[in-house]
Protein backbone atom coordinates (compact mmCIF):
# COMPACT_ATOMS: atom_id res chain seq x y z
CA UNK A 1 0.00 0.00 0.00
CA UNK A 2 1.12 3.53 -0.78
CA UNK A 3 2.42 5.75 2.61
CA UNK A 4 0.84 7.71 3.33
CA UNK A 5 3.57 10.68 3.30
CA UNK A 6 3.67 10.34 -0.01
CA UNK A 7 0.90 13.18 -0.25
CA UNK A 8 2.10 16.62 0.03
CA UNK A 9 0.36 18.05 3.18
CA UNK A 10 0.56 21.52 2.09
CA UNK A 11 -2.28 23.99 3.56
CA UNK A 12 -3.82 26.10 1.01
CA UNK A 13 -2.53 28.85 2.79
CA UNK A 14 1.04 27.45 1.53
CA UNK A 15 0.19 28.19 -2.22
CA UNK A 16 -0.14 30.89 -4.26
CA UNK A 17 -2.54 33.26 -2.91
CA UNK A 18 -2.41 36.02 -6.49
CA UNK A 19 -5.82 36.26 -8.24
CA UNK A 20 -4.85 34.13 -10.52
CA UNK A 21 -4.66 31.49 -8.48
CA UNK A 22 -8.13 31.43 -7.20
CA UNK A 23 -9.49 27.77 -6.27
CA UNK A 24 -12.08 27.02 -9.17
CA UNK A 25 -13.97 23.73 -9.91
CA UNK A 26 -12.90 21.14 -12.57
CA UNK A 27 -15.89 21.62 -15.29
CA UNK A 28 -16.11 17.87 -15.15
CA UNK A 29 -17.03 18.15 -11.37
CA UNK A 30 -19.49 20.67 -10.85
CA UNK A 31 -22.51 18.66 -11.16
CA UNK A 32 -20.98 17.04 -7.44
CA UNK A 33 -20.59 20.56 -6.19
CA UNK A 34 -23.05 20.94 -2.79
CA UNK A 35 -23.55 17.09 -2.83
CA UNK A 36 -20.17 15.46 -2.34
CA UNK A 37 -18.47 15.37 0.82
CA UNK A 38 -15.01 15.98 0.03
CA UNK A 39 -12.94 18.29 -2.03
CA UNK A 40 -9.44 17.47 -3.36
CA UNK A 41 -7.33 20.29 -4.69
CA UNK A 42 -4.90 19.89 -7.33
CA UNK A 43 -1.80 21.51 -7.42
CA UNK A 44 -2.73 24.36 -9.87
CA UNK A 45 -5.87 25.15 -7.78
CA UNK A 46 -8.92 23.45 -8.57
CA UNK A 47 -11.32 21.81 -6.58
CA UNK A 48 -12.17 18.36 -7.28
CA UNK A 49 -15.83 17.39 -5.31
CA UNK A 50 -15.55 14.34 -4.76
CA UNK A 51 -17.59 11.44 -2.34
CA UNK A 52 -15.73 9.63 -0.02
CA UNK A 53 -17.21 6.58 -0.25
CA UNK A 54 -16.15 6.24 -4.05
CA UNK A 55 -12.50 6.97 -2.54
CA UNK A 56 -12.66 4.80 0.15
CA UNK A 57 -14.00 1.58 -2.51
CA UNK A 58 -11.46 2.64 -5.12
CA UNK A 59 -8.77 3.62 -2.59
CA UNK A 60 -6.48 1.93 -0.05
CA UNK A 61 -4.93 5.29 0.43
CA UNK A 62 -8.23 6.98 1.19
CA UNK A 63 -9.78 4.23 2.99
CA UNK A 64 -6.75 4.33 5.33
CA UNK A 65 -6.56 8.48 5.23
CA UNK A 66 -10.10 8.47 6.59
CA UNK A 67 -10.00 6.08 9.29
CA UNK A 68 -6.88 7.16 10.66
CA UNK A 69 -7.89 9.62 13.83
CA UNK A 70 -6.59 13.69 13.60
CA UNK A 71 -5.16 15.67 16.57
CA UNK A 72 -8.52 15.44 18.39
CA UNK A 73 -8.50 11.77 17.89
CA UNK A 74 -11.37 11.59 15.32
CA UNK A 75 -10.94 10.52 12.03
CA UNK A 76 -10.59 12.73 8.90
CA UNK A 77 -13.98 14.23 8.67
CA UNK A 78 -15.97 13.72 5.54
CA UNK A 79 -17.59 16.79 4.97
CA UNK A 80 -15.46 19.54 5.06
CA UNK A 81 -15.16 22.35 3.54
CA UNK A 82 -11.48 22.50 3.72
CA UNK A 83 -10.28 21.34 0.44
CA UNK A 84 -7.68 17.93 0.59
CA UNK A 85 -4.35 19.40 -1.06
CA UNK A 86 -2.70 17.33 -3.26
CA UNK A 87 0.41 17.02 -5.52
CA UNK A 88 -0.66 16.06 -8.91
CA UNK A 89 -2.04 18.74 -11.87
CA UNK A 90 -6.03 19.23 -12.38
CA UNK A 91 -5.45 17.30 -16.00
CA UNK A 92 -3.90 14.25 -13.69
CA UNK A 93 -6.61 14.42 -11.19
CA UNK A 94 -9.53 14.85 -13.59
CA UNK A 95 -8.40 12.01 -15.67
CA UNK A 96 -7.53 9.55 -12.18
CA UNK A 97 -11.11 10.64 -10.75
CA UNK A 98 -13.09 10.13 -13.83
CA UNK A 99 -11.76 6.36 -13.98
CA UNK A 100 -12.71 5.78 -10.73
CA UNK A 101 -16.36 8.13 -10.68
CA UNK A 102 -16.79 5.32 -14.17
CA UNK A 103 -17.51 9.33 -15.53
CA UNK A 104 -14.52 9.04 -18.28
CA UNK A 105 -11.27 8.01 -19.86
CA UNK A 106 -8.33 9.38 -20.38
CA UNK A 107 -6.94 9.72 -24.03
CA UNK A 108 -4.83 6.79 -24.37
CA UNK A 109 -2.57 8.75 -26.74
CA UNK A 110 -0.47 10.44 -24.67
CA UNK A 111 2.06 8.32 -22.67
CA UNK A 112 3.15 11.40 -20.75
CA UNK A 113 -0.41 11.76 -19.16
CA UNK A 114 -0.57 8.17 -18.82
CA UNK A 115 2.67 8.03 -16.88
CA UNK A 116 1.13 10.72 -14.74
CA UNK A 117 -2.20 8.99 -14.24
CA UNK A 118 -0.22 5.39 -13.35
CA UNK A 119 2.07 7.58 -10.72
CA UNK A 120 -1.41 8.52 -8.93
CA UNK A 121 -3.23 5.85 -9.40
CA UNK A 122 0.21 4.18 -7.59
CA UNK A 123 0.36 6.73 -5.08
CA UNK A 124 -2.86 6.50 -3.54
CA UNK A 125 -3.58 2.49 -4.12
CA UNK A 126 -6.08 2.59 -6.88
CA UNK A 127 -6.21 -0.89 -8.64
CA UNK A 128 -8.62 -0.62 -10.75
CA UNK A 129 -7.19 2.43 -13.00
CA UNK A 130 -3.52 1.09 -12.60
CA UNK A 131 -4.81 -2.35 -13.92
CA UNK A 132 -6.94 -0.28 -16.85
CA UNK A 133 -4.25 1.34 -18.04
CA UNK A 134 -1.81 -1.46 -18.10
CA UNK A 135 -4.40 -3.66 -20.45
CA UNK A 136 -4.53 -0.67 -22.70
CA UNK A 137 -0.97 -0.37 -22.89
Amino acid sequence: MAHMSSVSRMSTSARSTTPEAKQTTHPAFVAFSGKADIVLLSQDNVCFPMFSETLKRTSAWFNTMFTLPQAGGTPVASGSTEPLPVTESSETLADLLSIVNGTGMPSFDDLDRLESILFAAEKYDMPMPLALIRAVL
